[in-house]
């Protein structure tokens, strides 16, 4: 179990714990520069190697410069590729052949890293292709079924702004009109463009994703301030499943009055926890935190290949 420690630049190693190497754990596998703030993890199969995109994000970082962090886990090393015409290098995404996809958000392009055909070693792992004109890349995903690899955009900022407006501060059903693409395929081998669409929920509007997760010929994502998931059709780009959430859906009774409130700059004035991400109201109370009662951030999604008998129980 490898986490990233990102105001430390390093990886944490949780399979020490079972050597009962307490110490390393603690210090981590220190990334060297110039990797500043490691984000998410990938592994490369077949390999105990993982990657990380470094996003220059820490409150002390000065001077970054992007890359890509290659930590090998069974020797408990690290080293750092530079990413030229690169800024703030976050999305990543790993194909069963070993090619590393990450974005750039603020630079609006996609590096692809690979091993060609010589052995899976963190010197033999070198640039081989740019994809440009990609605009805010944030999460990437690869599905083995189609051979294909997902690129969701989202600009924060942006997305914060639209939210102001919702009226009765709700986000709003679709118009049926496909505005901005925020959702590209690509064919993993050649790098070619399949699809580029503008994903929507029929109910709650527009999909922004913090999130995307792909497994059996669909990409799972959602919108981290409708509390709405789509399943995605990986060959056709279209939606293929829609799941919508209560907002406070995941809170016992008692906690699940909700308070629409999307603009974010009213939750920073009165004092709201996760007010820069902010996902459209909040909860009387959570479970997790009295300082952050924001409605469910959906910024996260896995895929289970178990059925367990919950699962078919009636509600």
């Amino acid at each position: 179990l490898l986490v990233t420690a990102q105001l430390k630049n390093a990886v944490t190693d949780f399979g020490m714990v079972l050597n009962r190497s307490m110490g390393k754990v603690a210090a981590g596998i220190k990334i060297p520069p110039p990797c500043q703030t490691p984000h998410l993890l990938a592994n490369i199969p077949g390999t105990e190697l993982v990657v990380s995109g470094c996003r220059c994000s820490n409150p002390d970082t000065t001077d970054c410069t992007a890359a890509l962090a290659v930590v090998d886990a069974a020797h408990g090393t690290a080293h750092a590729i530079k990413i030229e015409d690169a800024t703030w290098t976050e999305a990543i995404t790993v194909t069963e052949e070993g090619d590393v996809w990450v974005g750039g958000l603020k630079s609006h392009n996609v590096f692809v890293f690979g091993f060609q055909g010589q052995d899976k070693t963190p010197e033999n792992l070198k640039l081989v292709a740019t994809v440009s004109n990609i605009p805010n890349p944030l999460r990437m995903a690869y599905d083995k079924v189609t051979k294909r690899v997902g690129v969701a955009s989202l600009d924060l900022n942006a997305a914060l702004d639209r939210s102001k407006a919702w009226n009765e501060n709700k986000p709003p059903a679709w118009d049926g009109q496909q505005g901005e693409v925020n959702f590209r395929i690509f064919d993993a081998s050649t790098r070619a463009l399949q699809r580029e669409v503008s994903l929507h929920t029929r109910e709650r509007g527009l999909v922004n994703m913090e999130g995307l997760f792909a497994a059996d010929g669909f990409f799972v994502t959602g919108g981290f301030d409708t509390a709405a998931m789509v399943l995605v059709d990986a060959e056709s780009g279209q939606v293929a499943a829609e799941v919508y959430f209560d907002p406070c859906s995941s809170l016992p009774v008692g906690f699940c009055e909700k308070v629409y409130m999307s603009n974010s700059d009213t939750a920073k004035t009165n004092g709201l926890g996760g007010y820069n991400n902010w996902s459209g109201g909040y909860c009387p109370a959570h479970m997790r935190t009295p300082n952050d009662r924001r409605f469910m951030v959906m910024d996260g999604f896995g895929w289970s290949a178990k059925e367990p008998s919950w699962a078919h129980n009636e509600l």
